[in-house]
């Protein structure tokens, strides 16, 4: 009796074994934590991560458990459980580069499946981890910006020459990411070709070749011409340059060029870029974030001058689609050499998730001058760019368009 009862007791208690473990395997209700499949071990980003770079880097061990040549694949998704992403291969890590990235402030899920030459494959545990609310400039082929480019004339000296200086006068323009080339054997660099037109006579067009890297938005160069004849002189009898900083110019535009844009910086570009070109510039420091700062141009580098960015505050802007909240980035310059930033010089950028919602430059002492080298006025001056429309893709392939 004893031994009959001693059995029941223990083919009681493998029964309810088997059923918690039957109960247990078939939950799939949420992340699990790491470590419950030690044959395929994740390594990054950790499960429950949060502020995670949206360049991230996922990694994980190579299984040999299932033997034969193992392939994976990546499941990634802002669902539980997540979808298919992409095949890697034989690779055990994946980074997102230039070609994609991560939504800001949102939380995702991911998995990596082996598989062998011969069909057996296992599945790792599900993680989740969360992306820094700072965004990097969205980057993809299509994606579209139109602005409205305004000049302003101000402090006009002698205030008899007031009458000679136009109205405040603006320009359309577009940048469109038209597709990319190959950069030796780095991740592809994009095509940001720009046009522009005062709706008169004077239009132009160019590319720049820039792309998302791990320490920031790097710009390598363009190719075209990037100035053009405007926007118009002031309408003075007679000719007339334009002095600033000891340089002269026949044309606000390209004074306005060589201060601010490619200009300065010696990147005719050929049909593919090659490693021995020029240093690229750091356009946008990864990750945003107020109190960065970083250089932009330097003496010892071969730059005429050296330059810095800053972030230095977030502020609410309002425009054609509502307030967005923008980093705001000035530039700083030291032409003069002396080893203090300029004061007559002012630059500042307006970086949101949709891309650069405003530009301003602020010039300050300008002078106009006759070609004997008399002056015959000074006045300061701004050049605002304000973003009229867009239509982007983003990484969860949603398109916005406004």
């Amino acid at each position: 009796m004893r031994l009959l009862y001693n059995s029941l007791h223990w083919l009681l208690l493998i029964a309810i074994m088997a059923l918690l473990a039957f109960v247990s395997c078939g939950r799939d209700d949420g992340p699990v934590g790491p470590g419950t499949n030690y044959f395929l071990q994740k390594l990054f980003p950790r499960n429950l991560a949060d502020d995670i770079s949206p360049l991230a880097n996922f990694a994980w061990r190579s299984s040999d458990s299932i033997g034969g040549d193992v392939n994976y694949i990546l499941y990634l998704d802002t669902v539980y459980p997540p979808g298919f992403y992409d095949t890697v291969g034989i690779d055990t890590s994946y980074r997102f580069t230039s070609y994609g990235y991560l939504w800001p402030g949102r939380i995702y899920y991911w998995q990596v499946k082996a598989v062998n030459d011969s069909g057996k494959k296992i599945i790792s545990d599900i993680w989740q981890f969360s992306i820094d609310k700072n965004y990097i400039f969205p980057i993809a082929i299509g994606n579209r910006w139109s602005h409205l480019e305004s000049f302003y004339y101000y402090n006009i000296k002698p205030d008899s020459m007031r009458p000679y200086f136009l109205e405040p006068s603006s320009i359309s323009g577009n940048c469109e990411i038209t597709g990319a080339i190959d950069f030796v054997d780095s991740p592809s660099v994009y095509i940001f070709h720009y046009d522009w037109s005062d709706g008169d006579y004077s239009s132009g067009e160019y590319s720049k070749y820039m792309a998302n890297r791990q320490t920031g938005l790097i710009y390598y160069g363009y190719s075209g011409t990037p100035t053009w004849q405007g926007p118009p002189k002031p309408a003075i009898n007679g000719p007339a340059v334009y002095e600033f900083k000891g340089r002269a110019f026949s044309s606000i535009r390209s004074l306005v060029d060589f201060f601010i844009s490619d200009e300065t910086v010696p990147r005719e570009m050929r049909p593919q870029i090659y490693a021995e070109e020029p240093h690229p510039v750091c356009e946008l420091k990864y990750p945003l974030k107020v109190g960065e700062e970083w250089v932009y141009r330097s003496r010892s580098l071969g730059d005429p001058w050296d330059m810095k960015k800053r972030i230095v505050r977030t502020v609410d802007k309002a425009t054609n689609f509502g307030t967005i909240n923008c980093y705001e980035i000035k530039w700083f310059w030291d032409i003069d050499g002396d080893g203090q930033w300029d004061m007559n010089i002012e630059g500042y950028d307006y970086i949101s998730p949709i891309g650069t919602v405003e530009r301003v430059f602020k010039f300050y002492g300008v002078s106009m001058q006759n070609y004997s080298g008399q002056i015959l006025a000074t006045y300061d001056f701004t050049d605002t760019f304000v973003l009229t429309s867009y239509n982007i893709i983003t990484p969860d392939y949603v398109s916005g368009a406004y």
